[in-house]
């Protein structure tokens, strides 16, 4: 008897700890005949109501949409946009903005309804400051701010003082924390008239397409946007994410390698007020696509498992989540089996719950 019950206590535990386990679980997938899904972006603005943003590709056409829920990610529905979305950004829980390829869009309710507030081309991100004061920022060297919510947009006086071709410069990423703002962007021409293949198209050896550095373009504020501060430095990879928590105590830098490199990516730790940075991870076997801060040295960190030495290859890896409480140990999270990409988007709700989505049409949610 007591063998049996030391037996059964020893199963009620396992259950118990399985119960309050961590999972990525799968929410939401669009599985439809000869038709694909990128999301490349999710917000969630309220602990409800949820917004991814893509493209679908049916038949050889492609067209704008989004992917939306209201209560909590149970059930989410389709809608088509008129434009193809790039990015999200929202201010408080009705206000936000979304940037297409073909303008700036606004919404006051959550993203139930958006309205063109501006036609511009080349654009990447929104970010604001509060309700009118905001920049946009792009590719051709293109940064632009508006102090009237989006109407009109002026190019910022800051960039005359970076010595770049607009031709190859890119900003790719916006940070804003309080008063405090990043830009980032870097500046790369090709080496070769191979520079618009993908790496894995090229058949010539791979010494001659190495890593190579770019020049890496940081504007800072600390006055909400009034004035900035460009600097450059020469730097490998290229700034895929920055992030900044509320308390400017803390940062993350994500670096992307698109050619022969040790790792695929890089991750830096950041200290906002100094600008020194640490490497905190750094491995051949996963590519790192975006990283959320969720509290004091407490990291999510998302993307895939590559195949093969070669980064770029168009084939969906398995996704990877890890996650750190300290920067130093990388604990491996559960992902739903079935979940594949080449790129991952986290999002982070106010009430304090987790969300991924994939370039290959998949939503998931951290649960217990």
């Amino acid at each position: 008897m007591k063998r049996w019950a030391i037996l059964v206590l020893g199963l009620a535990s396992l259950d118990a700890g399985k119960l309050h386990a961590e999972k990525w679980k799968r929410v939401y997938f669009h599985d439809a005949d000869d038709s694909y899904l990128n999301i490349v972006d999710l917000k969630f603005p309220t602990a409800k109501i949820g917004i991814g943003i893509g493209v679908v590709v049916e038949k050889g056409k492609t067209r704008g949409v989004s992917v939306t829920t209201t209560d909590g990610g149970v059930r989410w529905q389709m809608n088509s946009l008129q434009e193809l979305p790039l990015s999200l950004f929202f201010l408080n829980e009705s206000l936000g903005w979304m940037v297409t390829d073909g303008g700036v869009w606004r919404t006051e309710e959550s993203g139930r309804d958006w309205r063109k507030i501006k036609s511009i081309k080349a654009m990447n991100e929104a970010a604001f400051f509060d309700e009118k004061h905001g920049f946009l920022s792009g590719r051709k060297k293109q940064i632009l701010e508006t102090s009237d919510g989006g109407k009109s947009w002026t190019k910022l006086a800051a960039l005359e003082k970076v010595e770049s071709s607009p031709d190859y410069t890119v900003f790719s990423d916006m940070a804003f924390s309080g008063n405090y703002g990043m830009i980032t962007g870097h500046s790369r021409p090709p080496r070769t008239r191979y520079g618009e293949l993908p790496e894995w198209m090229e058949s010539y050896s791979k010494s001659r397409r190495r890593e190579w550095p770019n020049l890496m373009i940081v504007l800072s504020t600390s006055d909400a946007g009034k004035t900035w501060v460009p600097s450059t430095s020469s730097l490998f990879g290229r700034v895929e994410r920055i992030r900044l928590d509320s308390g400017l105590m803390q940062g993350l830098v994500l670096l992307a390698f698109d050619n022969t490199f040790a790792v695929p990516s890089e991750l830096l730790d950041l200290n906002p007020k100094t600008g020194a940075s640490t490497s905190i991870f750094r491995r051949k076997d996963r590519a790192i696509t975006d990283a959320l801060l969720t509290g004091k040295d407490r990291v999510i960190i998302a993307g895939y498992e590559p195949l093969g030495e070669l980064h770029n290859v168009p084939v969906p890896g398995k996704v990877k989540i890890l996650k750190s409480v300290d920067l130093k140990t990388w604990e491996e999270m559960d992902v739903d089996y079935r979940a594949v990409a080449r790129s991952v988007t986290l999002a982070g709700a106010p009430d304090g719950t987790f969300w991924a989505a994939t370039d290959t049409g998949i939503i998931l949610k951290l649960t217990e």
